[in-house]
């Protein structure tokens, strides 16, 4: 019956040592904390992988947030439910949510939705500021090495 803990950041300018002081203060063992710094888009993760390969019927897996643990609301309602069928109990720290108790596995499935939406509304801001400066002009990639006349001349 042991805590398990994952934590996730989506880039390497991120830091994990707040999720990992979290899982460790909710009882995580150092060796028994898994961890992927990648994407939130990126399916690939082997510190997740290795989580789903080494938690038992009766473990406790601990996550940070939700979010952490997959892309969307599917691939973590996928994870979810092999937890519940293999009797693994799933506690998130920032959602207080655990998977123990009829309410806390509704609120887990509501939570995941929220989290993908809240993900594909900043995507959507994201591009909508990307749209709105090459409207105004804003040059994006690496510093052009030709001006208009040297690309002219190259073309023709």
């Amino acid at each position: 019956m042991a805590k398990i803990g994952y934590a996730r950041v989506s880039t390497a300018d991120h830091n994990l040592d707040l999720q990992i002081h979290a899982l460790l203060e909710a009882g995580c063992q150092q060796d028994a904390t898994f961890s992927d710094t990648i994407s939130g888009a990126t399916t690939e993760r082997p510190g997740r992988d290795r989580l789903l390969a080494t938690v038992q019927p009766g473990d406790t897996v601990i996550v940070w947030r939700l979010d952490r643990l997959g892309r969307s609301a599917t691939d973590v309602m996928r994870i979810i439910e092999h937890f519940l069928e293999k009797e693994i109990t799933l506690f998130s720290i920032k959602e207080g949510l655990d998977s123990s108790t009829r309410m806390g596995k509704a609120m887990i499935h509501i939570a995941s939705v929220f989290a993908e939406l809240e993900r594909e509304t900043i995507r959507e801001r994201v591009m909508s500021g990307f749209e709105g400066a090459r409207r105004r002009g804003t040059h994006f990639g690496r510093k052009r090495n030709l001006n208009a006349d040297q690309r002219e001349a190259i073309v023709q």
